[in-house]
């Protein structure tokens, strides 16, 4: 350290360089090796899985089977969105007053929401009887 000079007022580090410091040579920065060799060709993924073997036919004739509980709850939906629809009409038709046609309005779309609950989860039990 003692063939460089430092402006006034800088402070001195508290760690000096490491190495031999030369004054006939620019230090533009760091150039690291590599330090392992290159990791090669990427690696294959898993193997796919396997398509479901199950035939059309039994899948079909149990689709067949859960219709008849499915379509209740089908038709049970549709008749609380029914419901609901003509209690706001009757309401904007002046046929109801206000409380009634509220009432029917909640009625209708609580039953059209648990039958499509029922719905979906008969829908996925079916799926996963399929599996």
């Amino acid at each position: 350290m003692s063939g460089l000079s430092r402006p006034p007022g800088l402070a001195s580090r508290p760690h000096p360089p490491r190495g031999r410091v030369r004054r006939d040579v620019i230090y533009l920065g760091w150039q690291h090796t590599v330090s392992r060799p290159e990791p090669g060709p990427v690696p294959l993924g898993p193997p796919e899985a396997e398509v479901s073997k199950v035939d059309a036919e039994p899948r079909a004739a149990l689709r067949r089977q859960e219709r008849g509980p499915m379509r209740a709850a089908r038709l049970g939906s549709a008749a609380g969105a029914a419901a609901a629809g003509a209690g706001v009409g009757c309401w904007q038709g002046g046929v109801l007053k206000p409380a009634p046609a509220l009432f029917a309005f909640l009625c209708g779309t609580g039953l059209a929401v648990a039958c499509a609950r029922s719905l979906i989860a008969r829908e996925r039990a079916l799926r996963a009887q399929v599996r």
